[in-house]
């Protein structure tokens, strides 16, 4: 046990009386309870620090829903550019029919105003066997875009069928960020 502010009158004394009194008496316990009043706070501000970037990082992805809901509809709607078998009906998402990639096929999907700043698409189509572009289409509002915001260009690995053939391919996804 170590004492603190105590004088030296009253430690010859073995503790007892004087004016002074018997000071500030300091344990082991005393000092881990000091050590730890300083270190639990401590502790907690680095967690909540952690907590909000976590946050703030997970409310950025929701940011970009909008954007990803629409862009599975290319890739998953046989009103868009899926392919689907006419015999069955079936609908085979990731499997892009070149008979549908077209402009006149990307405004009936996506039919969006010329105005609106949300939502603008660029995609093209590319085969990677061959490196030939089969084409490039994009939504109404894609050139309004460019010059409201940022965008950004994702590659997505797609089969393409035409006609009988199945090939492997790339949809060039290019889209605003907010």
């Amino acid at each position: 046990m170590r004492k603190l502010f105590k004088s030296k009158r009253a430690q010859d004394e073995g503790g007892e009386g004087g004016d002074e009194g018997e000071g500030l008496v300091m344990t082991h316990e005393w000092s881990l309870v000091v050590i730890l009043s300083i270190v639990i706070p401590l502790i907690a501000m680095v967690f909540a620090m952690f907590v909000t970037g976590y946050q703030f990082q997970e409310n950025s992805f929701l940011g970009d829903s909008e954007n990803t809901v629409i862009r599975s509809r290319f890739f998953d709607s046989p009103q868009c550019f899926a392919y689907s078998d006419e015999t069955t009906g079936r609908v085979y998402p990731g499997i892009i029919d070149t008979a549908k990639f077209s402009q006149k096929r990307m405004d009936a999907c996506y039919d969006v105003p010329e105005n609106y700043i949300s939502g603008c698409f660029r995609i093209e189509l590319k085969n990677i066997d061959t490196s030939q572009s089969i084409g490039t289409v994009e939504s109404k509002n894609f050139g309004r875009c460019l010059v409201s915001g940022s965008v950004k260009k994702e590659p997505y690995n797609v089969l393409i069928k035409s006609g009988n053939d199945l090939n492997a391919g790339v949809m060039l996804v290019e889209s605003n960020t907010k």
